[in-house]
């Protein structure tokens, strides 16, 4: 049986795709991440629910946007922590930083998108 909160969120994506191809956007199969987990340190992790990749196209213009996508629940504080958390390096002294620890794997912070559902 499926949770029906993985279902929720697999649906999510429809409207994603539905646009893309009326828009002639970008936005495949495999451009819909469920699960990304990310360090917001002393040993606790975010979970998004998912992490959509959705390149907009306008002639020769492309514009990739991604995004943290969150289906009914309420993370804010765990983002906001993601956002300031600073990785630091095991078995080293404190150093200067490096900055923010999602600089590992988005090129500018994703933008977090609460959808709000009827299901349960």
């Amino acid at each position: 049986m499926v949770d029906p909160h993985t279902l929720c969120v697999t649906r999510t994506r429809l409207p994603f795709a539905t646009d893309a191809r009326r828009l002639g956007h970008e936005h495949g199969p495999w451009d819909w991440t469920p699960e990304v987990a990310h360090s917001i340190g002393e040993g606790e992790r975010l979970v998004a629910d998912a992490v959509p990749h959705y390149t907009a196209t306008d002639g020769e213009h492309r514009r990739r946007l991604r995004a943290f996508a969150e289906v009914g629940r309420t993370t804010l504080i765990e983002y906001a922590r993601l956002f300031q958390y600073e990785a630091q390096p095991v078995g080293r002294r404190r150093t200067a930083s490096t900055g923010p620890a999602w600089l590992r794997w988005y090129p500018v912070v994703p933008r977090v998108l609460f959808i709000v559902t009827g299901a349960h």
